[in-house]
């Protein structure tokens, strides 16, 4: 080892009159030796004494402001560092803070403030004096708030004081705060302003920094809430930007039932002919116009009651009780009485004509009378036996059986006709058949023919 560091050491006093260069210098010699005797074992066998004195000097010697103990400064009152060599009573160095103050929540977390400067030393117990101030929509002073955290030290020329908030949500915060490592010598003060740039416009008027709200937000929970956007933890809260910026607004669109919010149109899951109508009612269930709701069952609009068809889901005029069903009235009374009324009155015609064309005919045979009688008879009885169904019945008739019934009747009315009125024709033409067939045979002799008697004739 040669004497180079004394000689730079003694140049450099000379040259610059500084007595700071006797440190550098004392140091640059004190790692040489260090690094000598880490590596030359046959040194520290001979000379233990000597490698262990070395070895536990401590870096700088203190500064000449603390004790050196197998390596370690403890430093005297009023300075601080590994060597002793910071004065306390002087603040750090800060030349400038993150974004210049200005912390965007709806881009990062802004739980803290960077700042910038020399020298961050650990250990040294450097807070960090806070001013919270809390400020409305327009921009009126709420609160003002103090409180201190501990400077975190990244490196020597990087650290950060922790950000913290208040319980109550407010429209922009706004920290004033500076250092000191005794609490007696400070550093400058600087600002951070905390924003959503979502839904807070930035202005500054000759100095005066304020946000104004953008269109179509609220600002809820310290939150940026789009116009319209659903509460995520009430569905039936919403963003209405016309009723109210600050608060969540009940949603006219949805229903609050049995403190459960229904979407519109969600039906009841206990029963589906109810479901959410925010137009009819936001608290209860709706009935569909189209359905009823009787005995705690759901039925449709026309669906009969079971084992009675007269009864049926009338929706139009109750949908809490059965309806008596129309078609059952108007089968069972008026029409079904007229129809049998009309089918007797038409009977009656048809057996007045035949008995008349009867009373005309002249050397009927009796088997020709009972076929005819017979057959209207059994026309009638299948007349009446058809009205008879038709009138005691027990199934309601629909209109168009009722019509079925009447034009079934009339037919069988005009087939009775037209059977009399052939048989009445057929036996006129037998008679004056007989008639022409007599006559030429009589002759004014007296004589019998053989098995005839001669009767005189006078010709009408």
């Amino acid at each position: 080892m040669d004497n180079s560091s004394l000689k730079n050491c003694i140049s450099d006093l000379q040259l610059t009159g500084m007595m700071g260069f006797i440190n550098i210098h004392l140091e640059e010699v004190l790692e040489t030796c260090s690094t000598f005797i880490l590596l030359n074992s046959t040194f520290q066998d001979v000379n233990p004494e000597v490698t262990y004195q070395i070895q536990t000097l401590c870096p700088r010697n203190c500064s000449g402001n603390g004790v050196c103990n197998k390596g370690n400064c403890t430093c005297y009152t009023g300075y601080a560092g590994s060597d002793c060599s910071f004065d306390l009573s002087g603040p750090p160095e800060i030349s400038h803070i993150s974004d210049f103050g200005f912390c965007d929540k709806s881009k990062e977390s802004c739980d803290e403030i960077t700042i910038y400067g020399k020298y961050f030393i650990e250990y040294m117990n450097t807070l960090c004096y806070m001013t919270r101030l809390l400020y409305d929509a327009d921009g009126k002073l709420i609160t003002t708030e103090l409180f201190q955290t501990t400077l975190e030290e990244r490196t020597l020329f990087e650290g950060y004081c922790s950000l913290q908030y208040s319980n109550t949500a407010t429209w922009v915060s706004f920290f004033q705060f500076n250092v000191s490592h005794d609490g007696q010598n400070f550093t400058e003060t600087f600002d951070v302003y905390t924003f959503q740039s979502m839904c807070q416009e930035y202005h500054n008027d000759s100095g005066k920094i304020y946000y104004t709200f953008k269109e179509g937000f609220c600002f809820i929970d310290g939150l940026c809430i789009p116009d319209r956007a659903t509460n995520p933890e009430y569905l039936c809260d919403i963003c209405n930007v016309a009723i109210n910026r600050f608060r969540w607004t009940y949603n006219e669109g949805l229903c609050l039932i049995d403190g459960r919010c229904i979407a519109s149109g969600e039906r009841d899951k206990s029963n589906f002919c109810r479901f959410c109508n925010p137009a009819s009612s936001n608290t209860s269930w709706s009935l569909y116009e189209e359905s009823c709701f009787i005995d705690n069952r759901c039925y449709f609009k026309r669906e009969s009651r079971q084992n009675n068809k007269c009864e049926i889901c009338n929706p139009d005029k109750n949908q809490n009780n059965w309806t008596l069903n129309e078609e059952c009235i108007t089968t069972q009374h008026p029409n079904t009485d007229t129809s049998t009324e009309s089918t007797k009155e038409s009977t009656t015609p048809v057996i007045e004509t035949r008995q008349s064309a009867e009373s005309t005919t002249i050397g009927q045979s009796t088997d020709s009378k009972w076929l005819t009688s017979s057959s209207t008879r059994e026309q009638m009885a299948t007349t009446a036996s058809t009205s008879s169904e038709a009138e005691h019945s027990t199934d309601p008739l629909s209109d168009t059986d009722i019509i079925i019934i009447l034009c079934t009747s009339g037919f069988i009315i005009v087939v009775v006709i037209i059977i009399a009125f052939v048989v009445y024709h057929s036996r006129m033409r037998t008679k004056d058949s007989k008639t022409r067939w007599t006559i030429p045979n009589i002759t004014s002799t007296s004589k019998e023919l053989p098995g005839i008697s001669l009767m005189s004739y006078t010709k009408n």
